[in-house]
């Protein structure tokens, strides 16, 4: 498992980090699971919630409906999606 984390002093230039890191994750894409590992996506990933979960994704959903109508299980950030994602 890798988790890219780019991090700099105030007074350095943000975008060479950022694009570091974009290019690591870029290089890394072809080895990595398409939907990512889903406790670590953000907040802004919500549509690699579904390539996560793969061909799981539409039973999960179903199971969710089912045994938690009122979303009282949702810790991590995939789950919060699959939630909101219905």
């Amino acid at each position: 498992m890798v988790e890219l984390i780019a991090a700099w002093e105030p007074q350095d230039d943000e975008q060479r980090h950022i694009q570091w890191a974009q290019n690591l994750s870029q290089a890394l894409a072809p080895y990595a699971f398409k939907g990512g590992y889903i406790n670590l996506l953000d907040e802004q990933e919500q549509e690699r919630v579904r390539l996560a979960f793969g061909s799981n994704y539409e039973r999960l959903l179903d199971l969710k409906q089912k045994y938690d109508p009122d979303d009282v299980f949702r810790s991590t950030i995939g789950h919060l999606a699959l939630q909101h994602n219905n």
